[in-house]
């Protein structure tokens, strides 16, 4: 096995940079008087990108696409709201949705299973619905991986033994939901049919049968389906995570099919996953990582480094994008105003937080206070 591909394989991959020469230092912290609001209908590839996002400071954009965990965070200097995410696929998930509940769907097989795409566009057009009666604005959903064996264990969030079927389900769907404005994370991109031991399993196929086979669906949801979000999956093909495979996130997503919009990752928020590693997928092309623990993913180190924070500028623009093409947007203009908030229940888990620590160095000092009294009695043994 070459070295490369050994290294490529360790479970806990030391971060490593390619330096592109052609990278520039993001410009930041301007005032240009700009807001998302102002880029609704402004084509993807418009220059005028760039002076939005020069407003952005290098720390809001790092924060932004490393704690991407069922959100996206708001950015008040511009105006950038906070989005909801939750997961699919037979709706949203009601577990992650405390106090609200949505209507419950049948599997996406059965969904193939009537051939109609008309019913299932409608179908779509209830997710989008729900999503703007539960004030959610993300579905990570649907799922477009093949059903390459009866037996695999995430048959019932994929279509399909064929990929032509799986991406008229998909299109039709994310058709149906983006008219609403709910952003749709077409997932397991790619080659992902399994459960157990699908943390960096390594795949092995030909490129016809990807292509014709299990990039099909993904093919005709970006082109028919207008996709603005994609998931990765957690395979590797061959050695390389998928998330940090240029030719899969870039080169095929984006330059072949014409993909706009932003790439997640998949769960990221323990360190089992640390092989999705933030580095390597920015390059690639990967945006935004499904992270909730402010410990990880840490590139503060980086900031003065052009090529990495020239990819975090790209993945900023691209998930900017995608949250001004959906209904997070609905009742904002240029002219209002994106505060940050503590949310209550946030404030009662940091109150929750400072009582048990309280309760535990009383208990601390406690024990040390017993110890400490304890040593100072002495048992005398005399013998008679």
């Amino acid at each position: 096995m070459p070295a490369t591909a050994l290294e490529d394989w360790k479970f806990n991959r030391s971060n490593e940079i390619i330096n592109d020469s052609q990278a520039v230092m993001p410009v930041t912290n301007k005032e240009n008087g700009l807001k998302v609001a102002d880029y609704i209908s402004t084509e993807y590839n418009e220059e005028s990108w760039d002076i939005l996002l020069e407003q952005l400071s290098i720390e809001k954009m790092i924060k932004l696409v490393r704690m991407g965990g069922y959100a996206t965070i708001s950015i008040d200097a511009i105006g950038l709201p906070a989005t909801a995410d939750k997961d699919g696929t037979a709706g949203f998930s009601s577990s992650i949705v405390p106090g609200r509940s949505g209507m419950a769907y049948p599997p996406e097989l059965v969904l193939a299973s009537t051939w109609n795409t008309d019913l299932i566009n409608e179908f779509g057009v209830c997710i989008g619905e729900d999503s703007l009666a539960l004030g959610v604005h993300g579905w990570y959903a649907p799922g477009i991986d093949i059903h390459r064996s009866p037996y695999s264990g995430r048959n019932f969030e994929y279509f399909s033994e064929d990929g032509f079927l799986s991406g008229k389900m998909g299109a039709s769907i994310v058709n149906g939901a983006r008219s609403k404005g709910c952003i749709c994370y077409m997932k397991h991109f790619a080659l992902n049919d399994q459960e157990t031991n699908r943390y960096g399993a390594s795949i092995f196929v030909n490129e016809q049968a990807v292509r014709e086979i299990f990039l099909k669906g993904f093919e005709m949801t970006v082109r028919e389906g207008h996709s603005t979000a994609a998931m990765a999956a957690m395979n590797r093909i061959g050695a390389t995570w998928v998330g940090a495979h240029k030719g899969l996130m870039t080169e095929i997503l984006r330059n072949e099919w014409g993909f706009e919009g932003m790439v997640i990752t998949d769960q990221a928020f323990v360190p089992a996953m640390l092989y999705q590693d933030i580095l390597s997928g920015l390059d690639a092309g990967c945006d935004l990582w499904l992270n909730t623990n402010a410990s990880l993913w840490l590139i503060d180190e980086y900031k003065s480094n052009e090529t990495v924070m020239s990819n975090v500028k790209r993945a900023t623009k691209n998930i900017i994008y995608a949250v001004s093409r959906s209904n997070a947007m609905n009742g904002i203009s240029s002219e209002s105003e994106v505060v940050e908030i503590i949310p209550w229940w946030q404030k009662a888990l940091y109150g929750l937080d400072a009582i048990g620590m309280v309760i535990a160095i009383i208990c601390l000092l406690t024990a040390i206070y017993d110890l400490k009294k304890n040593n100072k009695k002495r048992i005398m043994i005399v013998e008679e």
